[in-house]
């Protein structure tokens, strides 16, 4: 009695599952045919565990992405069906040969198929976010090791910067006019020598500009700020990540979409090649029914730490983003 109840069930599965991928039918077929020229059918490509998500694997992740994605929306298909139904249904298929799969009728037959690229579809998303997650941290620990790598290195450029802002104040104290002084006349010439002899101290030590740089860096890590050293190892990665936010769906988990607001405003300026981009996704100050002019709507950045808010946002442009 519970076996033929099951089978009752589990065809009024088949049925609706069936239903849902009507004009999908011939190409899900089309899985189980080897192409001319391939040793394998589409099914034994779809069917097969992924391997170990790597960076390096990305083309051959997205090659598969591409192969399930043909078929069409497949989480559409098996839609109100249990999720343990459809794993279930797609671990059955994936056990079992072409030949197999072809003596079985129809719809289990089609069924089946739908459930393995639904969650062929399911898992090739989750191997890219196991990509994406892995390598941001990877940049991550990178930057910090370079952070600890120039603050041992900037330990002795320190150091100089320290001996020279001494001797500029030596120089500034020795020269520095007293009350007659000023009266006579000679505290301008003190003061002409102060500048004459702190020059000769800066540029001893090896210029302004080259001091200058120092001081610029240095106070761009100041209080073990790693952020600004994430661009320089992810450059090489931007035309993949925007590929992957692209491919993958993304979807709050609250009410708040800033985040997804401000991958939105990314998106939407990736092929610019300025530098800087304005932190206003919205259409520009509108005039409203009053005839007053409302604001453009600013990203809501407050999602990000403030050091990389720091980062992102130009220092000598205010309202834009690097």
């Amino acid at each position: 009695m519970a076996a033929s109840v099951r089978t009752r069930v589990e065809g009024e599965i088949f049925a609706r599952i069936t239903e849902g991928v009507a004009t999908a039918r011939p190409r899900l077929a089309g899985l189980l045919l080897v192409p001319d020229g391939e040793r394998r059918s589409p099914f034994d490509v779809i069917k097969e565990p992924g391997r170990r998500a790597t960076w390096s694997r990305f083309r051959q992740h997205g090659e598969r992405v591409d192969l399930v994605d043909g078929f069409g929306d497949a989480a559409r298909w098996v839609e109100g069906v249990a999720a343990a139904k459809v794993s279930a249904f797609a671990e059955q298929a994936r056990v079992l040969s072409v030949g197999e799969m072809l003596d079985i009728s129809e719809p289990r037959r089609t069924a089946l198929l739908a459930c393995v690229v639904a969650k062929a579809r399911a898992r090739v998303r989750d191997e890219f976010v196991v990509m994406l997650s892995k390598r941001m941290a990877r940049h991550a620990k990178r930057a910090q090791e370079e952070l600890a790598d120039l603050e041992q290195r900037h330990k002795a450029s320190t150091e100089q910067l320290l001996v020279s802002y001494k001797n500029v104040l030596t120089v500034l104290k020795e020269h520095s006019p007293d009350e007659r002084a000023s009266l006579s006349g000679q505290g301008s010439l003190d003061e002409a020598l102060a500048v004459k002899r702190v020059r000769e101290v800066v540029e001893g030590s090896g210029g302004f500009d080259a001091q200058l740089a120092e001081i610029e860096a240095l106070s761009a890590y100041r209080g073990g700020n790693w952020t600004p050293l994430v661009e320089r190892f992810f450059r090489p990665d931007r035309p993949t990540m925007f590929k992957l936010a692209q491919i993958l769906t993304f979807v709050p988990t609250s009410r708040d979409r800033s985040v997804l607001d401000a991958l939105e405003h990314a998106v939407a300026n990736r092929h610019l090649t300025r530098d800087l981009i304005p932190d206003t996704p919205r259409a520009p100050a509108a005039a409203a029914d009053d005839g007053d002019l409302v604001p453009p709507q600013v990203l809501d950045l407050s999602f990000a730490s403030q050091q990389w808010r720091t980062t992102v946002y130009a220092k000598d442009q205010p309202g834009m983003l690097v």
